[in-house]
């Protein structure tokens, strides 16, 4: 039995008392499909080691989580989950649906189940003639019970971050807190960023003297290219006094504090970890940021205290952003987004304030002098 891990995809796990002995084959003559069970197995563990090999831990652990759902599925319904029957493939997700599931996750499982298809060298279920219409009759059902939209995080702009460090003290934890939260606000990093930094990736830019984050590992930088992003004077003092107060020279910055804890992890001045294990023995989870930005918002009496998760932080700075006039382009750079969609579905709604009604609107009143009042043409 292979142990389960975040850095495999377990596939062929999956399916071994699944696959039937000697010829696995598609039922439809308009999909055909056979292959014996043993080079089914042989394809898949070839593609497993290079998706293992060349994929995120979490990608891994995504895809993972989705099929082995799906085979779940097939397995109490006696349903071949290779190839899947296109008509059986619908059903689970019309189940889906039924189960709560939105858009974005049947999308989610789709991608992941036709992955492990071409994998396999199997048909497309996804190409049988019946998908498209079937396919959009989910889609409509979706539309009606409001589960189109991807989910958004309640954000944290500008005004609440302040709001929430001006109640902070000096104990350890404050220190700590505080300089993450003001961090997660300049850089709009992700919980799993934020827990990777290591004080050697705040530098100074030489050409400007403004201080910087090199985020090196990203959800949407696989090849590791990194980026950087600005960090304000208040947020480095910050920093530096929780540095000091901590004992922290070198290596991770947001470290546990207390308790059992974890073994603090010592490197050299300048060294880097070497390694994603080493950093995860040193430094707090990603659920913990979330955790404690909605403790400190609560704290701070903020009405929406208690929905803050670990992504409040860059919600609100897009929108931050987006508010003082912003490009979307210059909104992406400063989160390390590779494309319009987030933010644009962030910042829809301040977006609508000035679209181009609200600027012939506001054009109109400051040409005729007479601002129009709500109550204005009422019986019109």
């Amino acid at each position: 039995m292979i142990a389960e891990g975040n850095d495999r995809a377990l596939v062929v796990e999956s399916l071994r008392d699944l696959l039937p002995e000697g010829v696995v084959s598609s039922a439809s003559p308009s999909k055909p499909f056979e292959v014996t069970a043993d080079e089914l197995a042989s394809r898949l563990l070839e593609w497993e080691k290079d998706f293992e090999e060349g994929s995120p831990p979490a990608t891994i652990k995504a895809v993972r989580a989705d099929w082995h759902r799906f085979v779940d599925w097939c397995a109490r319904h006696k349903v071949a989950p290779i190839p899947v029957e296109t008509t059986a493939l619908l059903r689970y997700l019309r189940e889906a649906v039924k189960d709560g599931r939105r858009l974005s996750t049947l999308r989610r499982y789709l991608y992941s189940i036709r992955l492990i298809h071409r994998a396999a060298g199997a048909p497309d279920p996804t190409h049988d003639g019946i998908w498209r219409q079937k396919w959009k009759v989910i889609l409509k059902r979706l539309s009606t019970l409001e589960r189109t939209a991807p989910t958004q995080a309640t954000p944290l702009q500008m005004p609440a971050v302040a709001a929430i460090l001006a109640k902070l003290g000096d104990s350890p934890h404050e220190l700590r807190d505080g300089a993450m939260l003001a961090l997660a606000s300049d850089t709009l990093c992700r919980e799993s960023e934020l827990v990777r930094v290591v004080l050697e990736d705040i530098e100074p830019d030489p050409s400007t003297g403004a201080w910087t984050l090199r985020v090196g590992k990203s959800k949407t930088d696989g090849l590791r290219r990194g980026s950087y992003r600005y960090v304000s004077p208040d947020t480095k003092a910050r920093i530096d006094r929780w540095c000091a107060a901590h004992g922290i020279n070198s290596g991770p910055l947001f470290v546990p504090i207390g308790g059992p804890g974890k073994a603090p992890l010592q490197l050299q001045e300048g060294q880097r970890p070497s390694s994603d294990e080493e950093l995860q023995h040193a430094v707090l989870r990603p659920r913990e940021v979330a955790r404690m930005f909605r403790r400190r918002a609560i704290a701070a009496g903020l009405p929406e205290g208690s929905s803050i998760s670990g992504h409040s932080t860059r919600v609100g700075t897009a929108l931050d952003l987006d508010e003082d006039g912003a490009s979307i382009q210059d909104t992406m750079a400063a989160g390390g987004w590779k494309s319009q969609h987030m933010v644009l579905h962030y910042t829809r709604r301040t977006r609508a304030g000035r679209n181009a009604v609200a600027n012939l609107r506001r054009k109109s009143t400051t040409d005729s002098g007479d601002p129009q009042s709500p109550g204005d043409n009422a019986d019109a």
